[in-house]
C-alpha cells in the first residue's frame, strides 16, 4: 500500500501480497493460458488497469531460456522416492561386492567414493533407461521434464536427465573423478 505518489515518481513494490492457488497450479497437467489484471487504486477510485495475458506452465513443464531459466533447479528432486530406490540399489551394489553398504559421500578416503560413484553408475545403469532427444527449440522454449519417478518407471528419460555416461561425467569428474565408462575402459573392463 501506498500512501502518496508524486507526479512521474516511480516506486517500486518489494512485498507485493500475491496469492497463488497451488492446488490449481499441481494439477496442471498442460499448459494453458492465464489473464493477470492488476489494479491501482486511491480509495475506492480506480486509477490504472492493466491486463495480460500469461501461459500457466503444466507441472512437469520447463519455459525455457525465453521464460525464467533458473527455475530449471525446481526440477532437482533429491526426495523423489525413484531416487531412495536408486540409492537402495547401489548401497545393494556395495554389499555384494563385500563393502559396507554405506553411502557416506566423501567421508571415505578416494577409494571409497569411487566404489560409491561406480555403485551409483550401476545402479543407473541396471534401469536400462532408454534415451529421448529433446526437441531442436527445448533451449528456447523449454519443454516437458520427465521426473525421476516417471524415468525408473517408464525407462524414458529426455535431454535433462543425466542419463550413462552423461551422468558419470557430471558427477564424477565435477569431483575430480574419471567418469566409471572411461575409468571401466582404461582398465579393460
Amino acid at each position: 500500500m501506498l500512501q502518496q505518489i508524486g507526479p512521474d515518481e516511480l516506486r517500486i513494490l518489494n512485498d507485493r501480497d500475491l496469492t497463488l492457488d497451488g492446488s490449481l497450479l499441481s494439477a496442471q497437467t498442460e499448459a494453458s493460458r492465464a489473464v493477470v489484471t492488476i489494479v491501482a487504486r486511491a480509495g475506492e477510485q480506480e486509477l490504472a488497469r492493466v491486463t495480460r495475458d500469461v501461459r500457466m506452465l503444466a507441472r512437469n513443464e520447463w519455459g525455457g531460456l525465453s521464460g525464467i531459466p533458473d527455475i530449471l533447479a525446481a526440477f532437482v528432486l533429491p526426495n523423489d522416492p525413484a531416487i531412495a530406490r536408486i540409492l537402495r540399489s547401489a548401497s545393494e551394489i556395495l554389499r555384494q561386492a563385500g563393502q559396507s553398504p554405506s553411502l557416506e559421500g566423501y567421508q571415505g578416503d578416494k577409494a571409497r567414493v569411487w566404489a560409491q560413484a561406480q555403485a551409483l553408475w550401476c545402479a543407473i545403469c541396471a534401469l536400462d533407461i532408454t534415451y529421448i532427444n529433446p526437441p531442436a527449440s527445448f533451449v528456447e522454449n523449454g519443454q516437458r521434464i520427465r521426473l525421476p519417478t516417471q524415468v525408473v518407471e517408464e525407462w524414458t528419460c529426455n535431454g535433462f536427465v543425466p542419463v550413462r555416461s552423461d551422468y558419470a561425467t557430471l558427477a564424477s569428474k565435477a569431483r575430480g573423478l574419471m567418469p566409471p565408462r572411461y575409468e571401466w575402459r582404461r582398465r579393460g573392463l
